[in-house]
C-alpha cells in the first residue's frame, strides 16, 4: 500500500516554483501552480521507483466538498537524470490513486485511478488506468467500463472485473435487491476480451455466497417471498449461467418461483403478475 508523502509534494512544488521557472522547467508550473493559486489543495501523492522512467510522482489535487462540487486534477511527473517531465495529466469529478502497477505484464509501468462522476450506481464509480511512458501516457483501461481489477488466477496479469449493469433495477426491483452478476474480461493482444468461462471457480464462490444469502433472507422472512429474495434467486440464476448451467439453473428458479406463487392466496393476484413479468421479461433477456 502506498502512503501519501510525508511532506506534501504541493508543498515543494510551491516553493519550488520560483526556481524552476529559473531553470526552464515549465512543466511543473504550467500544470500544478496554477492550480493551487485556484485553491485546490493536495489531496493524495505517490511516487514510485522505475528502471525506464526514473523517479514517478503522481500527484492528485483536490477542489471542493460534496459530490456536486468536487473536482480532481491528476499529475505525472517523471524525472531521469536531472530532468522532470509532465508526462500524464487529467481531470476528474472525483478520483483517488490506486496503485502504480504492470497491470498487463507488459514491463511498463501503469498507474490505476479509481474515479467516478458521484452518482449513486453501479457503472457510477470506474478503475481506469494509463501506461506511462517517458513522453506520455497512454489508455490501457478506459473510465466507465469496469469496476475492479484483481489476478483472479495467480499468473501475475490483472484481470479487469466489470458488473453488468443491465441488471440494476431490473423491472422496478430496487437497488438493494438487484440481481448481479459480474463479467470478466483479460488482456489479449492489446485488447480486453470477456473471458468469463475461464474463471469457474470465481462464480462458484459467488454462488456459495448468494446460497447463503438466499437461505437467511428466506429465515428472516418465513412467511413469503420479498422482493430481496427475487434479486438474490436472479443472481444465483445469472451466476449459474456464466457457469453454463443455463438449463438446470432456470428449472431451478422456475421450480422456486411456482412454489411462490403456489403460496398465494386468491386475493394476490398482483404479486402473481409481478412474478410472471419478472419471469418473461428474464426469459427474453437470456435468450
Amino acid at each position: 500500500m502506498f502512503r501519501p508523502l510525508l511532506v506534501p509534494l504541493t508543498l515543494v512544488l510551491l516553493a519550488l516554483a520560483p526556481a524552476l521557472a529559473l531553470q526552464a522547467q515549465p512543466d511543473h508550473e504550467d500544470a500544478l501552480v496554477p492550480f493551487l493559486k485556484q485553491g485546490y489543495r493536495e489531496a493524495q501523492a505517490m511516487v514510485h521507483e522505475d528502471a525506464h522512467l526514473g523517479t514517478v510522482h503522481a500527484v492528485l489535487l483536490e477542489e471542493g466538498e460534496g459530490a456536486a462540487r468536487h473536482r480532481n486534477v491528476l499529475c505525472v511527473f517523471a524525472t531521469r537524470s536531472g530532468a522532470t517531465k509532465l508526462i500524464h495529466q487529467a481531470e476528474y469529478a472525483w478520483a483517488t490513486l490506486e496503485r502504480f502497477a504492470d497491470v498487463d505484464h507488459d514491463g511498463k509501468l501503469d498507474l490505476v485511478v479509481r474515479a467516478g462522476n458521484g452518482g449513486n450506481c453501479w457503472a457510477c464509480g470506474w478503475v481506469e488506468a494509463v501506461s506511462l511512458g517517458p513522453d506520455h501516457a497512454d489508455v490501457l483501461i478506459p473510465p466507465e467500463r469496469f469496476q475492479q481489477l484483481e489476478d483472479l488466477d495467480g499468473d501475475g496479469t490483472l484481470e479487469a472485473i466489470a458488473t453488468d449493469a443491465r441488471w440494476e433495477f431490473f423491472e422496478g426491483l430496487c437497488h438493494a435487491c438487484s440481481p448481479r452478476v459480474e463479467r470478466i474480461f483479460r488482456r489479449r493482444k492489446g485488447e480486453w476480451v470477456e473471458a468469463s468461462s475461464e474463471f469457474p471457480a470465481y462464480y462458484q464462490r459467488s454462488l456459495e455466497a448468494l446460497t447463503a444469502q438466499l437461505e437467511r433472507q428466506a429465515r428472516e422472512n418465513t412467511a413469503d417471498w420479498d422482493e430481496y429474495q427475487l434479486g438474490t434467486l436472479i443472481s444465483i440464476l445469472l451466476n449459474r449461467t456464466q457457469l453454463g448451467e443455463r438449463a438446470p439453473a432456470w428449472k431451478a428458479f422456475t421450480d422456486r418461483i411456482a412454489a411462490w406463487k403456489k403460496r398465494l392466496g386468491p386475493d394476490e393476484d398482483e404479486a402473481r403478475a409481478r412474478l410472471d413479468t419478472i419471469v418473461s421479461a428474464l426469459q427474453r433477456e437470456l435468450k
